[in-house]
């Protein structure tokens, strides 16, 4: 840590630690300083440099009002030169064991019970949730609710429908895991699968669709289905047995088990700058040339997603009660919602 002129520049390294010994470990130890170097007097500008290598955040960065700068002395959270840092929202798994899936090579590993994800990056690409049909869509077979009072019927609560022979399995692993995609005009429904009749082919959601069953051309809407075990046949797919707390992965050609980077993502939002909109924002603050990755998002449960630009979802950068703030040459990735 150096002041200069009043100006106060702090280091952050991957290697470092918060409590001052050298170069700072995360962006929390460097607003903590900067709190505590004001608390002492201190006005200037403030830069804190960040050395390249990964960062994994266990909660999201929160900036509030008082961690702003000023026109004259803004607060810049900045890359050292020539180096990338990277902030993940995810979790390295590690302890994989290979195994046989459905007779081809394999791997599983232990995550948390409980914890669920929804995506999966492995050497920095995105995996595949399991997925039927593999290519293209289902559509609904017959309608079961009542028809709609108008064409964009909003109070719809459609929430069964009957499938065609084969599309559904009530003996799938988990069966109440198992994730229903609905297209409807321009936007989708997420639901799970709460019950599966085989007789009659009546499938039940958890939640309804958005605007009932059919399109805008009276069709019966398309659908896909997610996260079925047995569905796990081809390289580069991944199944997450939430009650078991394993994730099963068909490793791809070159995939090595000693050497494999694999993150699954534990964070919804990153970096939120947290001011008041009706009163004191955050403001005069910089960030430059960062890497920001892995997040996942879920609806909550009995919410089967939005209408109109998704826009109940949330930032994985998130400004909120802000005014002069800055992201300049900076990546978002990897992410399972806005950016």
């Amino acid at each position: 840590m150096t002041n200069r002129a009043s100006h106060l520049t702090l280091t952050v390294a991957p290697d470092g630690d918060d409590r001052g010994r050298g170069p700072l470990a995360t962006l929390r130890g460097a607003r903590d300083a900067i709190r505590a170097a004001r608390a002492a007097g201190a006005r200037g500008p403030v830069t804190v440099l960040i050395r390249g290598g990964w960062y994994f955040l266990d909660e999201p960065f929160v900036l509030e009002p008082r961690d702003s700068g000023t026109p004259d002395a803004p607060v810049v959270y900045r890359a050292a030169p020539g180096e990338q840092p990277i902030f993940s929202g995810g979790v390295r798994l590690s302890g994989f064991r290979e195994t046989t899936i459905h007779g081809q090579p394999g791997w599983v590993t232990d995550a948390p019970a409980g914890w669920e994800f929804t995506q999966l990056f492995v050497n920095g690409q995105r995996m595949r949730r399991t997925r039927l049909p593999r290519a293209g869509f289902y559509r609904i077979a017959e309608s079961v609710g009542e028809p709609s009072k108008t064409e964009l019927d909003w109070a719809s609560r459609v929430r069964q429908f009957r499938c065609r022979p084969g599309e559904f399995d009530a003996g799938w692993h988990r069966l109440q895991d198992v994730a229903v995609v609905v297209l409807n005009r321009w936007f989708e429904s997420h639901a799970r699968v709460a019950a599966f009749d085989p007789r009659t082919h009546l499938v039940t959601l958890d939640t309804h669709l958005l605007s009932g069953d059919r399109d805008s051309d009276g069709r019966l809407v398309r659908y896909w289905i997610e996260n079925v075990f047995e569905a796990l046949t081809e390289p580069g797919q991944f199944y997450f047995d939430r009650a078991a707390g394993q994730l099963w992965y068909r490793p791809r050609f070159g995939d090595r088990l000693a050497t494999a980077q694999v993150i699954a993502p534990r964070l919804t939002t990153l970096v939120e700058l947290a001011g008041d909109p009706w009163g004191e924002p955050v403001h005069h603050i910089r960030f430059e040339q960062l890497e920001f990755r892995h997040t996942d998002y879920r609806y909550p449960v009995g919410e089967p997603g939005g209408v109109q630009a998704a826009f109940t979802l949330p930032g994985a950068i998130t400004l909120r009660g802000a005014t002069d703030c800055v992201f300049e040459n900076c990546t978002v990735a990897q992410v399972a919602q806005y950016g």
